[in-house]
């Protein structure tokens, strides 16, 4: 049995087709993923541009189409910050209903990071470390923070996302330091109203979602892009500074050139690397260990499991 699920975030959609093996759990089976910028101009009210609409709609019309040659018998959709804000959001999830022929959910941020916290912890590598986690999910318009051994004990979405950042802190092109400083300290604000800076002794922080794995790809040099060798790799506090220094001194064009970093990417990566260089300074990490597991394998663990129980209900 298959199931597909889709996440709307606020710069990416992505689409994750699992197979639910004997143990009722994931096995990936296609995993894709386009920048769509859902969230890119959204007014004071955070509507959702006709132009991002057709973008969104364009890439799910594809995504369609797979999920009906893998003959799925689920298939769910999960919208994230920007469905959460936009004041025409009925809009865009009755285009989205008229595509796929389900209606998408738009999930509260504690509900995104739960999901999130169950994805990274499907890796039975990662999952038996015997250590508590502390996992970072820097999105385009929020960032979940979640800490726990087997379960989490704290979820928190902050209205810190690399769009967002971007768009009321990084004006100019380059961004210039003043810029750059305004941007840590908004996101150190926001971390100080939340948490207390203390870790926890044997805790391990975990990153996912494209500033994190985009930030490893250009560390590594991979081109293609190879989620293989992203996942589980350690990024250095000290590599995430040099890599936020050396692309903030680039004009978005040049950027663009950066090998290991995905065009459509180019334009947030600055933005996504200051939240990520201030949760780590700010939280004591000298090191993130990258997860390519993440929201989309908790949707497709819950959605099998939901299945499963609709199958076994007289």
């Amino acid at each position: 049995m298959k199931v597909a699920v889709i996440d709307m975030g606020t710069n990416s959609t992505r689409l994750y087709i699992a197979q639910s093996d004997v143990y009722a759990a994931a096995s990936p089976v296609l995993r894709e993923t386009n920048i769509t910028g859902l969230g890119k101009d959204a007014g004071a009210n955070g509507e959702i541009q006709p132009q991002a609409i057709e973008r969104l709609a364009v890439v799910l019309e594809e995504y369609a189409k797979t999920i009906a040659e893998h003959d799925v018998a689920m298939t769910r959709v999960a919208a994230t910050a920007a469905m959460r804000e936009a004041h025409n959001a009925d809009v865009v999830l009755d285009r989205v209903e008229a595509i796929l022929g389900v209606r998408p959910k738009v999930i509260p941020g504690e509900m995104e990071a739960t999901l999130t916290f169950i994805g990274v912890l499907s890796d039975p590598l990662i999952a038996n470390m015997g250590l508590e986690y502390q996992i970072f999910d820097i999105g385009g318009g929020s960032t979940e923070i979640m800490q726990g051994f087997d379960r989490p004990r704290i979820l928190k979405s902050l209205p810190l996302g690399c769009v967002k950042v971007r768009d009321v802190f990084l004006v100019a092109d380059p961004p210039t330091k003043d810029q750059i400083r305004s941007a840590g300290d908004h996101v150190l604000e926001v971390l100080e109203r939340e948490f207390t800076p203390q870790v926890r002794p044997h805790t391990v922080a975990l990153a996912v979602a494209g500033t994190a794995t985009t930030l490893a790809a250009i560390e590594m040099g991979l081109e293609p892009y190879d989620p293989d060798q992203i996942h589980r790799f350690r990024l250095p506090i000290e590599v995430v500074n040099e890599r936020l220094e050396s692309l903030a001194a680039l004009p978005l064009v040049e950027r663009q050139k950066v090998v290991g970093l995905e065009t459509k990417r180019a334009d947030t990566i600055v933005a996504g690397a200051i939240i990520l260089s201030t949760i780590m300074q700010f939280f004591g990490h000298r090191e993130v260990l990258i997860s390519e597991r993440d929201i989309l394998d908790g949707l497709a663990i819950t959605a099998i499991a939901d299945y499963n129980k609709e199958q076994q209900t007289p």
